[in-house]
């Protein structure tokens, strides 16, 4: 799917591109996410990427796109010293690499996932990546989220059949129990709850 490269940004968060970020973020709020995303395609064209653990909204995601690449990730014990620095090598370096060029990239965030994720804009400036952060399922909920897999018959991961409601790197991913919330299972008994694509720091 290629777009309009004419209208692509410069790649640095000037007040212009984040006032038209901005804007553009609030004119998509009741747009729906294939709305989203098209508009991400044609403004971003080729320069526009995606970062997924391949939970069901990442997997929304990608039938939206139609996307087929897949990156893999190999494990070293580092996660039980320092899950921080794991999450770092495995997930922000990762990113960072496979988004060399890009201007924009999609993610899979809701915002009633968690607090830190409460107030994501639909479009801003990402600036731990200097890139354009599409968030199309960002007003989303879990049962629109699931709602599209079932009637769409999306391939999901079998273990959110056992009590997986959040899957990440499976050293640090457990069930969760009865009233846990969604992301209760991610870091359990560490206090940590993202890996560090998603905050602001």
């Amino acid at each position: 799917m290629i777009g309009s490269q004419a209208a692509i940004p410069p790649l640095w968060p000037t007040p212009d591109v984040l006032a038209e970020l901005a804007e553009q973020s609030q004119r998509l709020e009741p747009a729906s996410p294939e709305e989203i995303l098209a508009w991400a395609i044609d403004r971003y064209a080729d320069k526009f990427t995606m970062a997924t653990a391949f939970g069901p909204e990442g997997m929304v995601i990608l039938e939206m796109l139609y996307c087929d690449k897949m990156q893999g990730f190999l494990f070293r014990p580092l996660y039980k010293s320092n899950s921080n620095q794991c999450c770092g090598d495995r997930k922000l370096v990762v990113l960072k690499r496979a988004a060399q060029g890009m201007h924009a990239w999609a993610s899979a965030i809701r915002r009633d996932q968690s607090p830190d994720r409460a107030n994501v804009p639909i479009v801003g400036w990402d600036k731990k990546f200097h890139l354009v952060k599409v968030s199309p399922l960002a007003n989303w909920t879990k049962t629109l989220v699931w709602n599209r897999i079932l009637d769409r018959k999306i391939p999901y991961n079998p273990l959110h059949d056992n009590g997986f409601t959040s899957i990440g790197c499976w050293p640090c991913t457990r069930a969760t129990g009865l009233g846990e919330d969604e992301r209760a299972g991610r870091w359990s008994g560490t206090g940590k709850t993202e890996c560090g694509l998603h905050t602001q720091d």
